[in-house]
């Protein structure tokens, strides 16, 4: 990349202990220390100083060639329910990263979608031998193991598997996080001049907040259940043509299911609260509540992403003038089937009366984005030291 960048390789990754793309994040020229903590969602936020959520929404992070989208997560779940948010990193673990490159100018046009700043993110491939860790720490402990695998002509395997939980504090364990990730890639030579990468993803992870075992127990508490399923296809073939020299293609598809749930007690310190349930205007006869009441309100959401990507690359050699070029499309396809917002006892309303919308996620339309890119990269050889480079 022609754009300021930066690479963090395996062995950094290694030498900080990481555990999720968070705290590999540290190691960029910069960024903010902060103190590593897997029960806060971890959003990503480059080229500022501010503490502003907002910043992240323009980061796009691109996992194996396809990028993490929360475009079709609606509501405010705990891995990036807003779009303000971005995209939360604790997905990520830390042990099946290969390579980070952390482009912090613009970047390639290809990537398109975003506004401050590009994380490309690789994942473990080829023959590895047996890699066993754990990193254990008073509010943290987490496990993996992976191995690379050559089976002859059909190519070559690699899985790795992690655990990780997690305490916000060890002495009053009222927040904690769960995460289990199995990946399993597939390098193979479908010809001699087509290579293609096919990658598996599974992903389970559970936040939790409530009282302290010590205490005494009420059943106040919120949890949140994410469960994602991911399958990227990346492949290259060599064309040998004047206009395309190689075409590539990207095909990725994951489905979510987040489950949140809150419970609590609902005060009514006047006395005498009404339990607003119509959704049209008229009149209705209206249910009294006299005292306070135990509730429970659940957000079910069923996120889908599809994306795929073609790029044609080719040169062209004039004299001392070499013009690299990359054009091609990409589609986007986000879309949520989930029930939405809703109580496990409706004449007991988690929130009572505060203008909520009932709207269920499979009503909201998808969102489908079709964009197309070109890129050439001029160099012109002034002499045998001196050379000019336009990115257009």
């Amino acid at each position: 990349e022609i754009s300021t960048s930066s690479v963090i390789g395996r062995q950094a990754i290694d030498h900080l202990q990481a555990t999720s793309l968070a705290d590999v994040m540290q190691l960029i020229p910069g960024q903010l220390m902060d103190r590593p903590d897997l029960t806060q969602q971890q959003g990503l936020q480059l080229r500022t100083l501010q503490n502003n959520s907002t910043m992240a929404f323009g980061t796009s992070i691109v996992v194996d060639g396809v990028p993490m989208s929360n475009n079709g997560t609606i509501g405010q779940g705990t891995f990036s329910g807003t779009a303000f948010t971005g995209s939360d990193m604790r997905q990520v673990s830390a042990d099946n990263i290969e390579e980070v490159e952390v482009i912090r100018g613009i970047p390639s046009a290809e990537y398109g979608d975003l506004t401050s700043g590009l994380v490309v993110v690789h994942s473990k491939v080829g023959v590895t031998p047996w890699q066993a860790k754990a990193k254990i720490n008073p509010g943290l402990q987490n496990y993996s193991i992976g191995k690379g695998v050559k089976i002859g002509k059909a190519g070559i395997i690699n899985a790795n598997v992690d655990y990780a939980k997690a305490w916000g504090d060890p002495r009053q364990k009222t927040r904690s996080f769960d995460r289990y990730t199995a990946n399993i890639g597939w390098g193979y030579d479908i010809t001699n001049r087509w290579h293609a990468d096919t990658k598996l993803r599974f992903m389970q992870a559970k936040d939790w907040t409530g009282q302290d075992p010590d205490a005494i127990q009420d059943g106040t508490e919120s949890q949140s259940k994410t469960t994602t399923f991911g399958l990227t296809h990346n492949g290259r073939i060599r064309m040998d043509l004047p206009l395309m020299r190689t075409l590539k293609y990207t095909l990725g598809v994951s489905m979510s299911q987040i489950d949140n749930e809150n419970t609590s007690f609902v005060a009514v310190s006047s006395g005498l609260l009404p339990i607003l349930t119509a959704r049209e205007t008229g009149y209705y006869s209206v249910d009294w509540v006299t005292s306070s009441y135990k509730a429970t309100g659940i957000t079910e959401s069923r996120p889908g992403n599809v994306f795929f990507k073609l790029t044609d690359d080719f040169f062209l050699r004039l004299g001392k003038t070499i013009q690299s070029f990359k054009v091609g499309v990409d589609y986007r396809y986000d879309w949520n089937t989930g029930r939405g917002y809703y109580n496990v006892d409706e004449t007991r309303p988690y929130r009572p009366n505060s203008n909520g919308r009932p709207r269920a996620f499979d009503d909201i339309p998808g969102l489908h984005q079709l964009s197309a890119f070109a890129e050439d990269q001029f160099t012109y050889n002034i002499n045998k030291v001196n050379r000019l480079r336009i990115n257009l």
